[in-house]
This record gives C-alpha cells, structure tokens and sequence, in this order.
C-alpha cells in the first residue's frame, strides 16, 4: 500500500487559491462613473448648468452599470456603487427642480396679493379738483392733534368761524352743567376740554367735535351728547344761516371720526337728523369745505395755501349764551 503523498495537501490548497483569483469578479467602470458624477453633482447643486449634467451621467451610466453587472453572471461588480451613482443624481435633480419651483411662486405671489388702487376721489391726495377733501383732511388732523386752541376754523364768507366754534363750545359746557346739576346738585362740574373745528359758508356749515373719553361713553351717553351737540349747532348758527341750509355735526375720539349727522337748518325747532353716521361719508362731508373766495385771476392754490387758509385769527368775544335752558 502506498502512502500518501505528504505534498497534496498543499498543492490542492495552491490550486483552489489559484482558481478563485482567476474567477474574482472585475468592478465595473460603469459603475465607477456613476458614483463619481453623482456624488460631484450634490455639492455643486448652486451651479446648476454644472450639476444638471453631472446628474444626468450618474443616472445613464448607473443604470447601464446595474444591467452590465446582472447580465454578467458573477464576472463583474459594482451594483452597489452604480445604485447609489444615480440615487444622488436623481437627489440632485429633485433639489434643483424645488428650488425652482420656489423662486416662480416667491415671484408670484405679491401679485396675486396686491390690492386694488384705491379710488381717485377718497384717495386724500392734493388735486386741484379736490380741494375740498384736502381741506377736510387737514381739519380732522388739526383737530385730533391740536392742543393750544380749543376753537378753530374756516370761513369762506365775513363771518368768523372761530368766533363761532368758541360759542359752540361754551354753549357746550352750559348744557353739560345744567345736566350735572339736575342729576346731582353737589356735583362739582369741570369744564370738559372739547375742541371743535368749524367750516363756514355761506349755505353751510360743518361743526368737527373732538370729545376727551368718548370710548368710556354708555350707549345712554353718547346719544345724549349726539342729540346735544346738534342742537346747539342749530341754536349756534341761528341768525347765520338760513332755513333749509346745510348743517353736518360729526363727533370725534382719540381713533378718529366715530358718529355724524347730516341734515337742515330748522330755526326755532327740536332736533331733526336726516341722516346718521352708516349714511354720512367722508365725500359728503367734504363737500362743505370750500376754499375762501379768490379772485377770478388768482391762480389755483398748491396744497402749503391750502393748509394755511385755517383761521387762525383771534377769537372775538363771544355771543351771549342762552339764558333760558332748552
């Protein structure tokens, strides 16, 4: 019997090592490609006619690399590297298509959300067809912003406005005595520190009350001063204006108007109120502030002549008040 060759061991050892390095599966350059394009094309995603195109080879050549290597039968390699290749193309594709699709809607949309122009007439620009809102405007600011003069105004005729809004306000301060008196005789009543802006015509007059804690009024209250307010207007420009001429009484706080009557001259009666502030507008109101008479050559103020045509002269002495109580 022959014994065993003590060599064979090692030379089948040789021989199988030998055989799995000749069959070792080859890496696919393909697939080499894919990762390097694709892992390029993420950094550079700001440069887009750079990444685009890195993006697009990494996902041709991985997709060329997976088919290579499952038709390979083993030989070659490199499914892994071409699978991730063109997942980062197709992430950088993705990234760059969103923020595409952000810039165009970031451009549309003050568009879509700007309004409309606000109309010619309401606007409160200075025009030379619209002095009289600017007028308007500017006695609502000085009225709401003034702190020297209690009474001011404009008059287009020869009588003063501001004389006339000083009688309107002390009247004013009558009526609130007389009614703190009857509600509580030991009441000690100070002067409420109203301010009043008037316009003067001579078919109309508008009288711009600005009443200190109007907001704090009951619902009780505030119909009081309203039905005050206009009838001491009508009582103040009895003698001034004529039956049937145009009377408007608008009642203001710390926010701005808040309540407006709009109605008639009516001598010798009680309160009559054509319209309340949901019919009152800022154009109607407008419209009975009027520059004063200028000559036909005179040419048309700019909007400085238009804020300096506010009376601003000194008050005269007042008229008598009342003496009997309404």
């Amino acid at each position: 019997m022959m014994d065993e060759n003590p060599y064979s061991s090692s030379f089948d050892h040789l021989g199988t090592s030998f055989n799995s390095a000749r069959h070792a599966p080859t890496p696919s350059w393909l697939a080499a490609v894919s990762l390097l394009f694709g892992l390029a094309s993420v950094p550079l995603i700001c440069l887009c006619f750079v990444s685009i195109p890195l993006a697009v080879i990494a996902i041709v050549t991985g997709h060329m690399a997976r088919f290579v290597v499952s038709s390979s039968g083993g030989r070659i390699s490199g499914s892994g590297m071409a699978t991730c290749g063109a997942i980062c193309g197709y992430l950088t594709l993705l990234m760059i298509g969103t923020l595409f699709f952000i810039g165009i809607m970031s451009e549309d949309a003050p568009l879509a959300v700007q309004p409309a122009p606000a109309p010619a007439p309401t606007t409160g620009r200075p025009t030379a067809a619209n002095p009289g809102q600017v007028l308007f405007e500017q006695a609502e600011i000085r009225l709401l912003t003034e702190t020297e003069q209690s009474a001011i105004g404009t008059s287009t005729g020869e009588q003063s406005a501001t004389t006339l809004a000083a009688h309107y306000v002390e009247t004013l301060h009558v009526v609130d005595e007389m009614h703190f008196s009857e509600t509580n005789p030991d009441a000690i009543v100070e002067p409420r520190p109203y301010r009043v802006f008037v316009q003067l015509n001579s078919d109309s007059a508008a009288f711009l009350l600005f009443v200190p804690d109007y907001v704090r009024f009951t619902d009780a209250a505030r119909h009081t001063l309203h039905e005050s307010g206009w009838l001491v207007a009508q009582r103040s420009v009895d003698g001034i204006l004529n039956s049937g001429d145009t009377l408007a009484v608008a009642f203001y706080s710390d926010q701005g108007r808040r309540h407006a009557i709009l109605g008639t001259v009516q001598p010798g009666t009680t309160i009559k109120v054509d319209q309340t502030t949901s019919d009152v507008s800022d154009s109607q109101l407008a419209e009975l502030f009027r520059l004063p008479q200028r000559p036909a050559a005179a040419p048309i103020p700019n909007t400085a002549e238009l804020e300096s045509q506010i009376d601003n002269r000194p008050v005269e002495e007042s008229r008598s008040l009342p003496a009997e109580r309404e």
